[in-house]
């Protein structure tokens, strides 16, 4: 048993290791083209969120 967790294990993860894949991006958080001021416009409306929450911007322009 011993023998199984030392050759299996390691065995096992390095051909799972094999099945990732690396893909291109689904768009998400791509931003490609900013308004003409340069400045992304903040919504708090554009954010659904439970009844009695509120969402406010902490940081911009990083």
């Amino acid at each position: 048993m011993l023998k199984l967790i030392k050759i299996g294990y390691p065995l096992l993860g390095s051909a799972l290791c094999g099945c990732y894949e690396m893909r291109p991006t689904s768009g998400g958080g791509k931003f490609t083209v900013l308004p003409e001021d340069g400045v992304r416009a903040l919504n708090p409306e554009d954010s659904a969120l439970p009844s009695g929450y509120r969402i406010e911007a902490v940081a911009t322009g990083l």
